[in-house]
């Protein structure tokens, strides 16, 4: 007897909640061997899991909850609060950043979307809350490197015959590979 995959029963899946652990302790300890701050390795720790989380649905179901967004977002929210609570002058510009971030690959993601409807919304979403994350030099490096990334991989699989130019691939995994790639080069 096969059971119906669901959003639930993948949120009871374990092996969800280890990739997204494992993934974060290893950017947490890129992050505390470069001495950055515990603002920083909060943000990329949040966002680690964001993206870890939704890369297993996407392999899983195709899909980006909007449930994991919604976090991802409420948290970084919460985090600017915080910063502007507490760090007036850093507050204008890290919000700022953030904001031209968001608004960077929102605007190029919606403008591929359009051009080419392979791009999911749920996808969009999510590279809008990395943006908030991470400001304009991250996002543009994770994207940079998520579209090398399965660019290559895409190229492989069609030379290969392991895929043919009417399939498509889920996009997550490819972000969190863009993300770790941008982690280990030093682009966040």
């Amino acid at each position: 007897m096969e059971i119906a995959l669901t959003k639930k029963n993948i949120y009871s899946d374990k092996k969800m909640y280890l990739i997204a652990a494992v993934v974060t302790v290893i950017v947490v300890l890129l992050m505390v061997i470069r001495q950055s701050s515990v603002y920083d390795i909060l943000n990329v720790a949040f966002l680690s899991v964001t993206i870890s989380m939704t890369m297993y649905f996407d392999l899983k179901m195709r899909i980006v909850p909007n449930e994991i967004i919604l976090v991802a977002l409420g948290l970084r929210l919460l985090m600017l609060v915080i910063i502007m609570m507490t760090n007036i002058q850093g507050f204008s510009y890290i919000f700022i950043d953030s904001l031209v971030g968001g608004a960077f690959l929102l605007l190029i993601l919606m403008v591929a979307r359009l051009i080419n409807k392979g791009l999911g919304a749920g996808d969009i979403k999510l590279f809008l809350a990395i943006g908030l994350y991470v400001g304009f030099n991250g996002a543009f490096n994770i994207l940079f490197y998520t579209i090398l990334v399965s660019f290559v991989f895409a190229i492989l699989a069609l030379l290969t015959k392991k895929m043919s130019m009417k399939d498509s691939l889920p996009m997550v995994p490819f972000v969190l590979v863009g993300f770790m790639a941008t982690m280990l080069l030093g682009g966040i």
